[in-house]
């Protein structure tokens, strides 16, 4: 075999298209909403990289597995440590207590190599709490550490012992991985998204690569100049085309490879080359690792001096900032620990050493001081924000997925006779719990995670997995079940039609979902409304209560008062125009309650009351919020058990 070295700057090329289509996403911009699959490509590169490095060791029998972890170290950990440490420092000072612990757990699983695990535990990467989360893209730095211990080894002993067959093992590896993630996709799609062994077909696709390119009597297939064009379609294609459909995110992954694939194997110079060689792309391919490190953490602490401070500044300006840092780190801390000799490896290992072990004490004394609440919080706001949680029966009760909790396995609590089925989305989750709490009712809980009204409708593309199905299951369920008389209805319904009021949406009003969309999820309330009725069950409709523009310990952190408002009272009734319009649509039997009544003034409406908050995060209810809904639903059916 004839190992190729020579250095190929249209790789540093790919990684800029990679790490600027990453941070274009992050950044919010609607054209790129498959930015994200920059990490693909990335995953695709250091594959391919990694293994050429490895194939020269195993070819020169200087394989070493100490040289090869001491090598990543000196190339990942200066840069990495040294972002950890600049974004605790910031992110201490402005973080409410909450979401300060949140951010030293995230940070402790980074240090140790394990964040996608912990992500994939803990939050979606496509969840809006993810818009502020400083180190989400960090999962993706999890995957790769977590490779770079399994592979070198699977690679040597597959050498030594089926040394002309080790492209063939790799191939059955990545078909294998491939096949798993597919499979998993439709029962865990976080796990899909963050776990190594379900990733590692893109890492070990440009291994395969690393193989080809050593033939030299490889096809013409890979070195015309058509080829690598047709590889940049297909990730132009991922970033601004495809992401707009309804295809799964694994099989943009899989175009996103190839494409990466189809670039890499063309080592060949050609108009591609041209353009990823440009000067200016090769250096922002330099830089991009401490670009990638980097810029998440910037847009966060922008979305956050925005919420305490109201100052705002745009993501253009956070993108210039992020390539001077990066340009920065990549000058004075990447290359000096990586190249120079001046720096030794015992100093590298030392340094490495006791940074994180520095970073890991600083994570523990985070986590177990609740996020410094005692000395960033006076005592009216820990008072008011430890008002500020949910049901304590969400995570038993509530379901989401093709894996779903099935309604006849569904929760039911409460030591009453009378028997109220709640249905609905997470919305429904406080109010079933808070329901319960009346005397003489028992309640049948079943919501799933954002789910909109879905059910008798021709085009099914725009629905969440298993959301559909779900759906179809409960309402028969309920329609069929003789002790239910009452269903209490409740969806995030705003959101549903228009789309979710993200941090960079308010003032101004979301419409992610499009007109056609949302009449067809309107007549899908309507006709699940129909259906309880026709089958004789007495519906009441919850409005949703009026959102928050942040989260409601983050306003708590920047207000001391016992009286906290969210949004004013004219951007909710401009939010809830196009249902309000729709209500004369409703059957006459129907009962509506809107919250707004209760959270609302002429003015404002409410985030927090007489020292108590009425919300746990921007838009679901306290079990002090909905217990005053809750009131309202009870006093209707006793009102209309009266007459």
């Amino acid at each position: 075999m004839n190992q190729k070295n020579t250095y190929r700057p249209e790789i540093d090329g790919l990684r800029a298209i990679a790490v600027l289509g990453v941070i274009l996403f992050h950044a919010g911009y609607d054209f790129i909403r498959g930015g994200y699959l920059g990490v693909d490509v990335f995953f695709v590169i250091s594959g391919y990289l990694i293994t050429n490095i490895l194939l020269n060791d195993l070819q020169n029998n200087t394989f070493s597995l100490k040289k090869f972890y001491l090598r990543r170290i000196r190339r990942i950990a200066p840069a990495l440590l040294f972002t950890l440490l600049f974004t605790t420092l910031i992110f201490s000072i402005i973080l409410n207590p909450i979401d300060l612990a949140n951010y030293f757990k995230s940070l402790f699983a980074t240090v140790i190599f394990i964040p996608n695990i912990y992500f994939w535990k803990n939050t979606g990467y496509f969840d809006t709490s993810s818009e502020l989360n400083p180190l989400i893209h960090m999962w993706s730095l999890g995957v790769e550490e977590q490779f770079y211990i399994i592979f070198p080894v699977i690679l040597f002993f597959s050498y030594k012992l089926i040394r002309n067959n080790t492209r063939n093992f790799l191939l059955l590896l990545t078909i294998l991985s491939l096949l798993f993630s597919l499979l998993v996709f439709s029962s865990d799609p976080s796990g899909s998204f963050y776990l190594p062994h379900l990733r590692a077909w893109e890492l070990l696709i440009g291994s395969i690569c690393a193989f080809v390119l050593q033939n030299t009597n490889k096809q013409n297939l890979f070195t015309t100049k058509y080829s690598s064009i047709l590889g940049f379609v297909m990730i132009f294609f991922t970033f601004f085309i495809l992401a707009e459909t309804d295809l799964l995110n694994v099989y943009l992954s899989i175009i996103a490879v190839i494409g990466t694939s189809l670039i890499i194997l063309n080592d060949q110079f050609n108009i591609l080359s041209r353009l990823l060689n440009l000067k200016i792309i090769v250096l922002i391919g330099k830089i991009s690792f401490s670009a990638y490190l980097i810029h998440q953490p910037l847009f966060v602490l922008n979305r956050y001096i925005q919420k305490s401070y109201n100052l705002y500044l745009p993501e253009i300006l956070i993108i210039f900032f992020t390539l001077i840092f990066a340009y920065t780190s990549w000058k004075f801390v990447e290359n000096p620990f990586r190249y120079s000799k001046k720096i030794s490896n015992k100093l590298v290992i030392n340094t490495y050493s006791l940074l994180t072990i520095i970073i890991i004490i600083i994570s523990y004394i985070g986590i177990n001081n609740d996020g410094f609440a005692k000395v960033k919080m006076n005592t009216l706001q820990r008072d008011i924000s430890s008002t500020a949680i949910g049901s304590p029966l969400r995570d038993k009760c509530h379901t989401s997925g093709s894996n779903y909790l099935s309604p006849s396995k569904a929760c039911s609590y409460g030591s009453g006779n009378k028997r109220i089925t709640v249905f609905g989305d997470s919305h429904v989750v406080p109010i079933a719990y808070a329901l319960s709490r009346f005397e003489n009712y028992n309640i049948k809980h079943l919501s799933f995670s954002g789910c909109p009204p879905a059910f008798d409708r021709s085009n099914k593309n725009k629905i969440k997995n298993g959301c559909l199905d779900w759906s179809y299951e409960s309402i028969n369920y309920i329609n069929n079940d003789n002790s239910t008389d009452v269903v209490v209805i409740a969806y995030r319904l705003h959101s549903a039609l228009f789309g979710i009021n993200r941090y960079k949406n308010y003032p101004n009003i979301p419409d992610e979902i499009g007109g056609t969309e949302r009449d067809v999820r309107w007549q899908s309330l309507l006709k699940i409304i129909n259906s309880f009725i026709d089958n004789n069950r007495h519906v009441i409709l919850l409005l949703p209560p009026p959102e928050l523009p942040f989260d409601i310990n983050q306003l708590i952190s920047v207000y001391s008062e016992d009286d906290i408002y969210g949004v004013t009272k004219d951007w909710w009734d401009r939010r809830s125009e196009y249902v309000n319009s729709k209500l004369n649509d409703l059957p006459d039997k129907i009962t509506i309650i809107d919250p707004v009544n209760d959270f609302c003034d002429l003015k404002n409406c409410y985030a927090v009351k007489n020292s108590v908050a009425l919300y746990w995060d921007d838009n679901h209810l306290s079990q002090y919020g909905a217990s005053i809904i809750a009131k309202e639903i009870i006093n209707s059916l006793e009102s209309a058990l009266d007459k």
